[in-house]
C-alpha cells in the first residue's frame, strides 16, 4: 500500500469541500441525461488514507511493492486469539515444527529427560545397598514472536539408563530451535555396599538450570534420597529413593524394603526409582528416566 506519488500530487492533505448528501456511484446514462458519478479527489483521499491508517497502525512502512500490507496489518491488530495448533513432542530424537504463518506466536513448554535412579550392587553376607531416584530433566516456559514460518528443530533428550551396580545415567538434552535449551537430569547415588550401622542415606543432585525460557527457568525436581533406617527384620527399614516427578506424569515415589526392590522407569521427564537390597543377593538395577518432552501453543489469525 502507497500513497499516490503522482508529480500532480499535492504534497499535504487539501481540505475537504463541504459534505453533501450521501449516495452512491452510477456509470450514467447518456441517452436519459444522467452524468456519472465523478472519482474526486475528496473521495480518492478519503480511501487511500483510510487503507494507509490501517497499515501504519499495525507499524508497517507503507511500500510500493507490497501488495499484501493491508491483509498483514488486519492480521496483526486482530491479535492472537486463535489457536492454531497444539504440537507435542515426547519421543527421543529429532522432529521439526514448521509454523502455520509466519508471525504466529508460541507459547512453549519443554523438559529434558529425566535420569536413571542408582542401581544397589551384589551384598554379601552382613551387607546392606539402597540407590536415590534420579533427578527430572531441567524445565521451562516461554512465549516467542515469530518473525517466519522457517522450520523450527526440535530435539526431545532422552532417558537416562541403569547401570549395572551404579549411579543411574543422566538425561539427554531437549531444546526447542534456539529457543529453549533443557539439560537432562542427573543420575540416582548409590552407597555401595554397607554394614549394619544405621542411619545412612544416599545424595540427590539437580539437573543444570534451564535457559531461554522467558517465563520459568528451572533445574526440574531432584529424586529423594535412598534410606536406611533398619537393617534387620527383613530389612524391613530400607528404602529405594523415589524418582523425580515430571509436571506430565505421576511421580515414582520412594518404596520401602523388602529386599531385591527394584527401580521402576519414570516417564515424561521424570526420574527412575532407586534400587534396595538385602544381605547375599544379587545386584537390582534402577529405573531408567523417562525421554523429555517439548510443548507447542501456536496462535495466530486464521
Amino acid at each position: 500500500m502507497f500513497q499516490t506519488d503522482q508529480p500532480s500530487a499535492a504534497s499535504s492533505l487539501p481540505a475537504p469541500a463541504v459534505a453533501g448528501t450521501q449516495g452512491f456511484f452510477t456509470n450514467g446514462n447518456p441517452v436519459s441525461g444522467i452524468p456519472a458519478t465523478i472519482l474526486d479527489a475528496d473521495f480518492m483521499n478519503m480511501l487511500m488514507m483510510e487503507l494507509i491508517n490501517i497499515v501504519e497502525a499495525a507499524g508497517l512502512t507503507p511500500s510500493k511493492t507490497a501488495y499484501n500490507q493491508v491483509l498483514t496489518a488486519i492480521r496483526a491488530l486482530k491479535g492472537y486469539g486463535d489457536l492454531l495448533s497444539v504440537n507435542m513432542y515426547a519421543t527421543q530424537g529429532s522432529v521439526i515444527f514448521t509454523p502455520s504463518t509466519p508471525n504466529s506466536l508460541i507459547y512453549t513448554r519443554a523438559m529434558g529427560g529425566g535420569a536413571a535412579g542408582g542401581s544397589t550392587p551384589a551384598t554379601g553376607a552382613g551387607q546392606y545397598a539402597i540407590a536415590s531416584g534420579g533427578s527430572t530433566g531441567a524445565y521451562a516456559e516461554g512465549i516467542y514472536q515469530l518473525t517466519s514460518a522457517a522450520p523450527i528443530p526440535i530435539t526431545i533428550g532422552a532417558g537416562g539408563v541403569t547401570a549395572a551396580g551404579a549411579a543411574g545415567g543422566n538425561g539427554g538434552t531437549t531444546s526447542i530451535g534456539s529457543l529453549i535449551t533443557c539439560p537432562g537430569g542427573v543420575g540416582g547415588s548409590t552407597s555401595g555396599l554397607q554394614s549394619t550401622s544405621i542411619p545412612w542415606t544416599t545424595g540427590t543432585t539437580l539437573a543444570p538450570v534451564a535457559t531461554g525460557g522467558n517465563i520459568c527457568n528451572s533445574q526440574g525436581w531432584p529424586g529423594s534420597f535412598g534410606m536406611a533406617i533398619q537393617v534387620s527384620a527383613g530389612t524391613a527399614g530400607l528404602v529405594a529413593g523415589g524418582g523425580g516427578p515430571s509436571p506430565l506424569g505421576n511421580s515414582i515415589a520412594a518404596t520401602q524394603g523388602p529386599p531385591g526392590t527394584g527401580g521402576i522407569a519414570g516417564i515424561l521427564g521424570g526420574g527412575g526409582r532407586g534400587a534396595a537390597q538385602g544381605p547375599s543377593s544379587p545386584l537390582v538395577g534402577g529405573g531408567n528416566g523417562g525421554a523429555g518432552w517439548g510443548l507447542i501453543f501456536e496462535f495466530g489469525s486464521k
